[in-house]
């Protein structure tokens, strides 16, 4: 045990210094300034005036030691903050290929909505085209039969009309055309149908064909046309003339007749100027 005096006390001891000096070092780190300075030492012995050279050179490797400490702290202490800059940065440029991500993902999932609003307006759309194609489906099969009835009707009145290139008029009318053929093309030939025999019923025109006569007898004529209404010929050799009829073609029986008939042919043919004539017409029962 060291005994202190009352008028001097004990020297610090070189344990005590070191501790000071960690001390120091610790208030340094901890509060980012000096060190503490030591407390005034107590009046010189001789003793300590002899340990004196020992205790300076010990401090002043105490000192580089602290210094070297220091240093190496500062540098660990930088070397810190670069890490945590690098990793921030990494952390960084991590984050902006999410932030990337999210925004593609982002417009993706508009995308998608708008895609599924496309597909609910194509399949409004489909459920539209699906009705419309039964309605036409159906309008389809009622315009069918119309166009069937409407064909035997135009068969009937050719049938029943005067003797006027007949086979002409059926095959314009599609009769020889099979019921299950496209309804497009069966409209298209009773259209074209129609518009010809508008044509025949407001036009005149003479021509030359065969007449059956009474007796079984078939001569060249020349005949002539006015529109459905009336049909008359005069033989090429000009003994015979006569009008069609319900019943068939009949000779002219009285003069006035013959003369309108062969009037009408010569205006026709462009033989005589045109004139006001009076020929009889006898109407045809309806198909």
């Amino acid at each position: 045990m060291t005994r202190m005096s009352i008028s001097g006390g004990a020297k610090p001891s070189r344990l005590g210094r070191r501790l000071a000096v960690v001390l120091a070092v610790a208030a340094l780190l901890g509060a980012g300034g000096e060190p503490p300075r030591e407390p005034a030492a107590a009046p010189e012995t001789p003793a300590a005036a002899a340990e004196k050279p020992v205790a300076a050179t010990e401090e002043r490797a105490l000192s580089d030691e602290l210094a070297s400490v220091l240093t190496r702290l500062r540098e660990e202490r930088a070397a810190y903050y670069r890490r945590q800059n690098a990793r921030g940065a990494e952390i960084k440029a991590a984050r902006e290929p999410l932030r990337r991500l999210e925004s593609e993902l982002a417009e993706l999932k508009a995308r998608e909505e708008e895609t599924d609003k496309e597909l609910a307006g194509v399949a409004a759309q489909s459920a539209a085209l699906r009705e419309a194609q039964a309605a036409f489906a159906a309008s389809e099969a009622g315009l069918a039969a119309a166009l069937d009835h409407a064909v035997a009707a135009a068969k009937a009145l050719i049938a029943q009309g005067f003797d006027y290139r007949r086979e002409e008029r059926l095959a314009r009318l599609g009769a020889q055309l099979p019921p299950e053929a496209d309804l497009a093309e069966r409209v298209t030939r009773y259209w074209a149908f129609l518009q010809e025999e508008l044509r025949i019923a407001r036009s005149g025109e003479a021509y030359t064909s065969q007449v059956p006569l009474d007796g079984g007898r078939i001569k060249p004529a020349r005949l002539f046309r006015v529109g459905h209404l009336v049909q008359g010929f005069v033989t090429e050799d000009g003994l015979e003339s006569g009008l069609e009829t319900p019943a068939g073609w009949e000779r002219a029986v009285d003069p006035e007749t013959d003369r309108v008939v062969r009037a009408a042919i010569d205006i026709l043919d462009r033989r005589r100027a045109p004139a006001l004539l009076r020929v009889p017409i006898r109407p045809r029962s309806e198909p």
